[in-house]
């Protein structure tokens, strides 16, 4: 995975690791497959062979929970190289303000009292202020 200085996603042969594919904006040929992506997808297959039927929906959800978090890590590279980009933008008269905003991840339920809302469970993850 990769981007360049100016914010912009590079093409990578493996589709599993083109920031340009996952954003939907890569026209080139993915002909590479890399075997650590590869053997990930062995991994869940073989695993399927050593467990009993009535786990193989568990572990499904479980590959695709996994897939997830990997989708989620590359946006967030490239959302990271964003700022760099921007600010190399800036003119000496502009300014960029970001915003300070806490995120709370919920489990599946969806209404709770006001004692299960700011109890101890679950986990936030902060972002951050700054000012230029």
């Amino acid at each position: 995975m990769g981007v360049t200085q100016d914010g912009i996603a590079k093409h990578n042969s493996c589709i599993s690791h083109c920031l340009r594919y996952a954003f939907d904006n890569c026209q080139e040929v993915h002909f590479n497959n890399c075997t650590d992506c590869e053997n990930l997808f062995i991994f869940f297959e073989k695993l399927k062979e050593c467990l009993p039927l009535h786990k193989h929906k568990d572990l499904d959800e479980y590959q695709k929970k996994l897939i997830a978090f990997m989708s989620h890590h590359a946006r967030k590279i490239y959302l990271n190289a964003q700022l760099p980009a921007i600010l190399a933008q800036l003119n000496s008269d502009e300014a960029l303000i970001i915003v300070n905003y806490k995120m709370r991840i919920n489990p599946k339920k969806a209404r709770e009292t006001k004692d299960e809302w700011f109890g101890k469970r679950g986990w936030t993850r902060d972002g951050h202020i700054t000012v230029i």
